[in-house]
């Protein structure tokens, strides 16, 4: 009875995790200001990003509600960049920035083909896409193109994309119908 009530309290704090995270996303790549002061910080990073949803052409830039780096900052300027958390007013505006960030492979100017943008997972998810991510490659059919012509998309909802990346953003890509069910891999 104690591993029922366990369990039920495990999933209950994964959700309400889950919820929290449900309107933010992380910017990986993004360069930190070298600013000293921790407002002038922030401000420029809510600048960046903003140019970033210019770019995309995302309209909710006035849906931002918090911008904050995560972990440490880092004592040089030559390490790379800590991940940029941002949460918006709605969900909408965060499904918004999802769906059009893949475009930013296409934008060399200004270094944002290295900007990635992921939805905020809790670590319960990222271990879940973890193992979709391995089940697809190894079920990825043997080819005639190698493996570094597709680009495996592991969309937020677990859709599971594999793509040319041989093709552009203009031509048809590819789709290979793999279909996992997430509750076979998490058992």
């Amino acid at each position: 009875m104690d591993k029922i009530q366990d369990r039920l309290k495990e999933e209950e704090v994964e959700r309400e995790e889950q919820e929290k995270r449900r309107h933010s996303v992380i910017v990986f790549g993004l360069n930190e200001s070298c600013a000293t002061e921790a407002e002038v910080r922030v401000a420029d990073d809510v600048e960046k990003f903003q140019d970033i949803m210019h770019e995309l052409e995302v309209r909710h830039e006035s849906d931002i509600t918090k911008v904050v780096r995560l972990g440490k900052k880092a004592e040089s300027a030559d390490e790379k960049p800590r991940p940029l958390k941002v949460s918006f007013s709605s969900e909408e505006s965060k499904l918004d920035v999802l769906k059009k960030a893949k475009n930013l492979r296409d934008k060399k100017e200004g270094g944002l083909d290295k900007v990635f943008i992921y939805p905020d997972l809790t670590p319960k998810q990222r271990e879940a896409r973890k193992k979709l991510a391995a089940e697809l490659k190894s079920r990825l059919p043997p080819l005639t193109l190698s493996r570094k012509d597709w680009m495996i998309e592991i969309m937020w909802n677990y859709k599971l994309l594999l793509t040319s990346t041989t093709t552009t953003s203009y031509k048809l890509r590819l789709l290979l119908s793999v279909v996992i069910d997430i509750a076979d891999i998490l058992g």
